[in-house]
């Protein structure tokens, strides 16, 4: 008899990429809660008939005090993001009388140390090669 027969099905974790998020930007000294984004951003897709949002992040600031600046809310789809921004930059909304700004969010990629290289003096660009 096999051990594992019992065992429930593997369901991997979905993957989200910057096409599944958004960057959110709060005034100081306004700051919103990771639930008031959830609830925000469902009643923005119509209500909880199906959970669009995966998940809201509000991170706090670094070595400074005061409330959070900005955070990051996860959706299920990608086509959510475009939903909400409708082909703008920025996107305004008023959550329970606080001010949220939105963009798109960009992951901010870590320069490796090959594509730092500066072992050629002029950048690498030598068109007849080494002369």
């Amino acid at each position: 008899m096999n051990e594992y027969a019992n065992a429930p099905d593997f369901k991997p974790e979905p993957v989200y990429t910057d096409q599944h998020c958004l960057y959110l930007t709060f005034s100081d000294g306004f700051p919103l809660t990771e639930t008031q984004i959830l609830n925000f951003f469902k009643t923005v897709h119509g209500g909880a008939h199906e959970p669009y949002v995966a998940d809201a992040f509000v991170f706090p600031r670094r070595g400074v005090r005061g409330p959070p600046l900005f955070g990051k809310v996860v959706f299920k789809r990608t086509f959510s993001p475009d939903f909400i921004m409708q082909n703008r930059e920025k996107a305004f909304f008023n959550v329970e009388g606080r001010p949220l700004w939105c963009r798109r969010w960009v992951t901010q990629k870590k320069k490796t140390s090959a594509s730092t290289s500066n072992s050629l003096r002029d950048g690498g660009s030598h068109n007849g090669g080494d002369q």
